[in-house]
């Protein structure tokens, strides 16, 4: 239900980090409830929203679409949605049944009578701050407006009517999460300015023939998306390589490099380094170990660049 849910949401025009934010209370929340394991959560939801956010209509999905266009490989939206859907299809169902989400089903009908919910009235502030979830949702996916932006406003208007403490509500924002995400995209910005992306697509290129560039940009590329961001440095960095790649080799299709370099970096998108897999860190609920699950999905994110090199050799090579 939350991978569906997720990959709704993120389709219609939220893209995966406004959909794991909108999401990732609840799903570790019920979770938590319902006994589930934290990271089996996590993957199932978080897939579920990166299933999506190659959507024509999502932040990431413009920006590929958009740097392609450039390129001369534009046209092939609703392509590039659907084989990065059918990635993270195969990998969150994958990721359910070898973590032992199917022994879930094997529970008896008594043992889930443990999730009580203990559903109060609803009040004033919860209606508002609803209110204002949608506002938010609407703005950003239907009018295009910046997500951080539009939060600041929906939260100051929430603060300056009275429906939340601010005060407590700044206590328990998750800082540690919040430091390390704008810490490790300093540190890629450096990376970036200094040329240390083009010197990994150079090595890229020269270990690469033209019947094994797919698989080889795909762990690259997936590799660097484990710590960095998609849409913003990702995909504007390395796509814009992809022509030189095909003639340099030789005799390769550019379209099969592209849809590669799109697939597998949003592949391990789930990685705790980047903002969607630490936004289910920060949504656990109390109680849940999360150093576990913070390594856990670091050690999902990093195998997903090899997962993501042998679908991508499949589906393109």
């Amino acid at each position: 239900m939350f991978f569906a849910i997720g990959f709704a949401v993120a389709t219609i025009g939220a893209g995966a980090t406004p959909a794991s934010a909108l999401l990732a209370p609840p799903a570790m929340a019920v979770a938590a409830r319902a006994g589930i394991p934290p990271l089996l959560m996590a993957i199932m939801t978080g897939n579920g929203a990166l299933a999506g956010t190659l959507s024509p209509f999502a932040p990431t999905g413009i920006v590929a679409n958009g740097v392609m266009q450039r390129i001369g490989l534009g046209g092939v939206e609703w392509q590039t949605f659907a084989y990065n859907a059918l990635a993270h299809t195969v990998a969150g169902i994958g990721g359910f049944v070898l973590l032992g989400g199917w022994r879930l089903f094997l529970r008896r009908q008594e043992s889930l009578a443990v999730i009580d919910l203990e559903a109060g009235t609803m009040e004033r502030r919860h209606v508002v701050t609803a209110a204002g979830i949608a506002v938010l949702i609407a703005a950003v996916a239907g009018l295009g407006m910046n997500v951080g932006m539009m939060a600041l406003i929906v939260a100051t208007a929430l603060i300056l009517i009275k429906v939340v403490d601010e005060a407590q509500a700044i206590q328990r924002m998750p800082w540690g999460v919040i430091l390390m995400v704008t810490g490790v995209t300093v540190l890629v910005s450096l990376m970036q300015k200094t040329q240390g992306l083009a010197l990994i697509t150079s090595g890229i290129a020269n270990a690469s023939t033209p019947e094994t560039v797919e698989p080889i940009v795909a762990f690259g590329t997936g590799l660097v998306s484990v710590y960095s961001s998609t849409s913003g440095v990702v995909l504007p960095a390395f796509l814009p390589m992809v022509p030189e790649l095909a003639q340099r080799l030789g005799n390769v299709e550019p379209l099969g490099i592209a849809w590669s370099m799109n697939v597998s970096a949003s592949l391990v998108d789930l990685s705790s380094l980047s903002t969607v897999g630490a936004l289910y860190i920060a949504g656990a609920a109390p109680g849940t170990d999360v150093k576990a699950l913070f390594n856990g999905l670091l050690i999902w994110g990093l195998s997903m660049s090899v997962a993501g090199a042998l679908f991508c050799w499949i589906l393109f090579g």
